[in-house]
C-alpha cells in the first residue's frame, strides 16, 4: 500500500485522531454535530487503527512501516519505545519536530525538494536516520523564499534533546531521544500485537 496522498480531514474524522496534532483536522463543522454510532470494533479492528493512525500520522506507506518494525524486532529493549523512536529519527520527522515545517507532509516535501542540509550536505530522502550530534539546516539561498518556516519554529514544541538556532535556522540533536516528552496518543503495544500476527 502506498503512502496516503488524499484529505487528511477525512481520515481524520474516520479515526475520530488528529493525524497533524493540532486538532485543525477534527475541525470540521460537519463532524462536531456528531458522528455516526460506531459498531464495537473486534482485537484485530482495534489493532488495524492504531497501526493505521501511527501510519498515516508519520506519512508511510504500508511497506515503509512493516519494514522498520522488522528492524525494531532486531533490536534490544522494549519494542513501544524503539518503535517510537524508530519513526520519530526519521529526518522528516526531525525536521517537523525543530519547526522547519508545520506538518510532517510538508516536513517531507522540504526535504524531496532539496531545501536541507544533514551536516552541511545534501539530504533529500525523508527516511534518513538522525543521531545524536547530527545538524540539519536550510539551505541559504532558500531561507529568504522560507520566511513562513519563522512562525513555525517560533509555535514549535519545545523539546530538550533538540536545540534550534531559530535565526540562522539550524537545529542540532543534542542528546538521545526522551520517550517521556512526546505526547504520543497512539497505542504502540497494539501496533506491535497487529504486526506480530504476520512476522
Amino acid at each position: 500500500m502506498a503512502r496516503y496522498l488524499g484529505p487528511i480531514h477525512k481520515k481524520s474524522r474516520k479515526l475520530n485522531f488528529s493525524i497533524l496534532e493540532n486538532n485543525k483536522d477534527l475541525s470540521s463543522k460537519k463532524f462536531l454535530q456528531g458522528s455516526k454510532k460506531r459498531k464495537r470494533k473486534t482485537d484485530f479492528g482495534l489493532q488495524l487503527e492504531e497501526k493505521q493512525k501511527l501510519r498515516l500520522r508519520y506519512n508511510l506507506s504500508e511497506k515503509q512501516l512493516r519494514n522498520i518494525f522488522v528492524k525494531v524486532l532486531k533490536m534490544k529493549g522494549d519494542k513501544k519505545q524503539n518503535l517510537l523512536l524508530a519513526v520519530e529519527s526519521r529526518l522528516d520527522s526531525f525536521v517537523y519536530r525543530v519547526g522547519f515545517a508545520s506538518t510532517r507532509r510538508a516536513a517531507r516535501q522540504l526535504v524531496s525538494h532539496n531545501h536541507v542540509l544533514l551536516n552541511n550536505n545534501k539530504a533529500t530522502i525523508p527516511s534518513m536516520t538522525i543521531q545524536i550530534g547530527d545538524i540539519i539546516s536550510i539551505k541559504k539561498d532558500k531561507t529568504k523564499k522560507s520566511v513562513f518556516l519563522i512562525n513555525s519554529i517560533k509555535n514549535r514544541e519545545k523539546l530538550s534533546y533538540i536545540s534550534v538556532d531559530e535565526k540562522n535556522l539550524v537545529a542540532k540533536q543534542d542528546k538521545a531521544l526522551i520517550i517521556e516528552e512526546l505526547k504520543e496518543d497512539i497505542d504502540l503495544s497494539l501496533v506491535i500485537e497487529y504486526y506480530n500476527r504476520f512476522i
